[in-house]
């Protein structure tokens, strides 16, 4: 019996070393874009002396304290040290809130150097069917630098950037480095300045709802529309004149800017009290 790899499907010898396919991948944003946190349970690591006295370094840190503490308990005889984080992140582009696939990003504090991190880049190569093609590329973080590396080719379980890369893909790599950089130098000062978490892309999803609900009520409103809310579980269908639709046909039929705007208007959504809630 004969197996298929799947991530093999489609590649030509025009692709880099180490490429895959990937039937649900996606491409990155257009236009202008950067990261937030898509997760749960994460809050500003505050309270070191250390740190208060100069530049933050990783600034996260899990909500549930039982949890932080797992995360520092001794790993291969070692406790991680009090100056570094051990809350792993999430991360999504900031352009809208669902499954990102390969454009998610799972960023982590060294365990033992306070000012470096790490993360895995998943970068696209071109489309292949229904999917994509694309590869991995591993980047540290300086934050006391304030500078990202690439991984050495040669080291062993990371991956760097081929040789034999096409410019544009080495340029996505620096793009997303680059992004990725400046969201942590915005949170580690938000994490001395700003409210106890960061907000999160769930956050900003819970203020595009409200802006769904103001603007389409609003438009029936003027239009002589009966309008109810809260159809179905109230997530992200209406009561227009009595049909039952989803946002999307909204848009279509009435209000053909109703989710960019609305999206756009959640940069200034504000983080709930807690996670949980």
């Amino acid at each position: 019996m004969t197996t298929t790899d799947y991530r093999k499907l489609g590649l030509t010898d025009d692709d880099p070393k180490r490429a895959e396919f990937d039937m649900y991948a996606k491409e990155p944003p257009a236009g202008e874009w950067g990261y937030m946190v898509d997760d749960y349970g994460i809050k500003y690591r505050r309270g070191l002396v250390a740190q208060r006295l100069r530049p933050g370094w990783w600034p996260f840190a899990y909500e549930d304290a039982e949890r932080e503490r797992q995360a520092r308990r001794p790993r291969h005889g070692d406790n991680v040290p009090q100056e570094c984080g051990a809350a792993i992140v999430r991360l999504t582009p900031d352009t809208a809130f669902y499954s990102w696939r390969n454009e998610m990003v799972i960023a982590d504090p060294d365990l033992k150097v306070p000012h470096l991190a790490q993360a895995r880049l998943t970068l696209w190569v071109r489309p292949q069917g229904m999917g994509g093609i694309v590869i991995d590329c591993d980047v540290t973080f300086d934050l006391k630098a304030r500078t990202y590396s690439f991984a050495d080719n040669g080291e062993r379980w990371f991956a760097g950037i081929g040789a034999d890369w096409p410019a544009e893909l080495k340029e996505q790599a620096e793009s997303k480095a680059a992004k990725l950089l400046a969201f942590f130098l915005a949170a580690m000062d938000a994490r001395d300045n700003g409210p106890e978490r960061p907000v999160t892309g769930h956050d900003r999803y819970n203020r595009q709802m409200q802006v769904w609900t103001e603007r389409i009520r609003a438009y029936c409103a003027e239009h002589g529309l009966k309008f109810e809310d809260g159809i179905g579980g109230g997530s992200e269908a209406f009561r227009i004149d009595g049909e039952y639709m989803a946002v999307g046909r909204i848009a279509a039929k009435y209000l053909p800017d109703l989710i960019t705007e609305s999206w756009a208007a959640t940069a200034a959504a504000e983080p709930a009290a807690s996670l949980a809630s």
